[in-house]
């Protein structure tokens, strides 16, 4: 099907411009040279995802291949700045991003099915757990926005208690690689 702009939620001056495959809502995203990667959008459960650390201890995850973690996520500053993620926490910047840096978490398309490894959004990912950890308001209005993205995107909402809006990658990369140039600011 033709893509189309999807209505601009508030807080958005652009939305993105989706297309529909079979069930798969699709969109692009850009790394910070310019290159585009295809998405699908899913909402998954938060338990099937893999990220690099522990989000509370960050301990190094066994299960996560290291080689996409080009951030050492055991110094200070990065425990500094997933805390300052969750007390900031804006569902909203865990949505639609153009580029491939922000927004909702990147997943592989997973060599196991139900699982996906966090190729892009490790600590956004980590502080979402512990926003649900803490299952407040922002773990709340962090459900309604998959919701309204859900709705909005014409995908199915599962029936799981922690959801996540993710982009699974359809692009062939090199893991290693994309994962070090998603992890440049689109400034730099």
């Amino acid at each position: 099907s033709p893509p189309r702009r999807l209505a601009t939620p508030a807080g958005f001056r652009k939305s993105p411009l989706v297309r529909h495959s079979g069930k798969d809502a699709l969109s692009t995203a850009y790394m910070p040279d310019g290159r585009p990667i295809e998405v699908a959008w899913q909402i998954v459960d938060l338990g099937q995802l893999i990220v690099s650390h522990n989000p509370f201890t960050l301990e190094v995850n066994r299960d996560f291949p290291q080689e996409l973690q080009p951030r050492d996520r055991g110094r200070k500053s990065y425990q500094d700045q997933i805390a300052r993620l969750v007390a900031g926490f804006n569902p909203d910047l865990l949505t639609w991003s153009a580029t491939v840096s922000d927004g909702a978490p990147i997943v592989g398309p997973g060599a196991v099915p139900g699982t996906g490894v966090v190729e892009s959004g490790n600590g956004r990912t980590m502080a979402l757990s512990r926003v649900y950890k803490a299952d407040g308001a922002k773990a709340d209005a962090y459900r309604d926005t998959v919701r309204t993205w859900a709705k909005e995107l014409g995908i199915s909402m599962p029936r799981v208690d922690l959801p996540v809006l993710v982009r699974v990658r359809q692009t062939d990369v090199d893991r290693a690689e994309f994962a070090r140039g998603a992890n440049v600011s689109t400034l730099q």
